[in-house]
This record gives C-alpha cells, structure tokens and sequence, in this order.
C-alpha cells in the first residue's frame, strides 16, 4: 500500500500567467505600478510566503520573461500560440506548466494560479490558502471576497428594459442589507488544488471546493481596466505613504 505523504512532502508549484495580448490595458504586466512593474507585486508576495517549490511565470513574451527573471521567478520556457489566445483557459495554462516541468524531471503534486492582476493580496494570504488546500489532501481553494452587491440585490431586463429580481422568491420580503445571508464572489487572487484533482475534474470549482475569504478590498482588487488601474495606483501610493 502506498505510504501517505506528510504536508512537507508535497511539491507545489506557484503559476503566474502573463500573457503579452491585452486589450483593455495593453503591457500590463510590466507597466510599473509603485515602482515596480505589476507582474513583480505578485512574484514578490509568492516567493515571501514560502511555501512554493518554484515561483514560475508563464509567458508568450520574451520581454515578460526577462523582467519576471530580474524580479525573482523562474521563466525557462515560453508558452506556445496557443495557449496565449483568448481561447486558452487558466487551467490549460496551469497543466501546460506542470507538463513542462515534469519533462524537467520535476513533478508537482499542487499548484497555485496567482494572476499578477491581483498584486495586494500578501504572501500570509498566499501561504494560508496553500496551507488549506494541503491541510484538505490537495482539494480545490478558491479566494472569494464578501459581494459587493448581494445577489438577491440585483435584476435581469428583459427586452424592453423591464426589471425582475434575479431572486424572485424573496420579492415582498425584507431585502434590507443586514437581514440578507452573506454572499461571496471569486476575486481571482488565488486558486489552488493538487494536480491530480484539476486532471481529474478539470475545474477549481467541484463539489470538494472551499473558500478562502479575502475581507481586504485592497488584497481583493483585480485589475481589468483603466478605472481599476487607477485605483490601484492610489492603494500603492497609499501603502508607500504609510511606510
């Protein structure tokens, strides 16, 4: 019968993708961001928490590569076309990486995706939620945030701009903010899960999934677009102020 391993036998891997395409910011990974260029917020928290065997950037771009080098992270290979289109998905992106090493003669038993478009989230964040995907023998954690708009707040229109509630079974109820379960939504800062249930499963998202719940508004943010980047340029001048 196979011995089971202790937590400190695993081998976990962190995976930051950073494509060169971007439509609504183009060159945000290297776009500096309090100093430093965005991608390196994230390589820096990974490689603080200490909990990763290697901190690897996944890239199309050779540029990309070199500044995550500069920065601390490993980037010995660059990702084929096609998995740096708008089809590919995190989870192909994460295998892909997972293959590459394996061919390096390394094979990993966890690994994390940490999108450099969540740069505040701390390496104490990071280490807890590796910790309680190990602690869970390798099942999925996701990081969630409190929702900034309750579910049942919210409407769908039809064609003609009519509103119905998304939640039509509490329509005549008590919809007062304090009187509503709590809700969460994925803020894309951290998933992790071992690799044999993401090969298995082929999602974060199985029924075994848990949380890890960011309060932080700044740990949570995740940059999209140029209204979110400006005000991640206020959290970093913000931080660097009080330091």
């Amino acid at each position: 019968m196979q011995q089971e391993k202790k937590r400190d036998d695993y081998k976990v891997l962190a995976v930051i993708p950073a494509r060169a395409g971007s439509k609504r910011l183009p060159g945000k990974n290297t776009r500096p961001l309090g100093g430093q260029p965005l991608i390196a917020w994230t390589i820096g928290a990974a490689v603080s928490a200490g909990v990763f065997d290697k901190v690897l950037v996944s890239t199309d771009d050779a540029g990309i590569a070199e500044v995550a080098r500069q920065h601390g992270a490993s980037a010995p290979w660059l990702r084929p076309a096609a998995l740096s289109s708008d089809m590919a998905t995190s989870l192909d992106v994460l295998l892909h990486a997972v293959v590459q090493e394996k061919g390096s003669g390394v094979e990993y038993d966890c690994v994390a995706l940490l999108q450099p478009t969540s740069p505040f989230r701390t390496a104490g964040t990071i280490a807890a939620g590796v910790s309680q995907c190990l602690s869970g023998d390798g099942m999925p954690v996701v990081a969630v945030s409190p929702a900034r708009t309750h579910p049942e707040l919210c409407f769908r229109l039809d064609a003609r701009g009519r509103m119905s509630r998304y939640c039509p079974e509490r329509t005549g109820a008590s919809l007062r903010t304090q009187d509503l379960p709590e809700a969460f939504e994925v803020n894309g800062a951290l998933y992790v899960a071992s690799v044999r249930y993401l090969r298995h499963h082929r999602t974060f998202f199985g029924p075994d999934a848990t949380a890890l719940i960011m309060e932080s508004r700044a740990e949570s943010i995740d940059i999209d677009d140029d209204w979110d980047w400006q005000l991640a340029q206020w959290i970093a001048s913000s931080m660097a102020a009080k330091s």
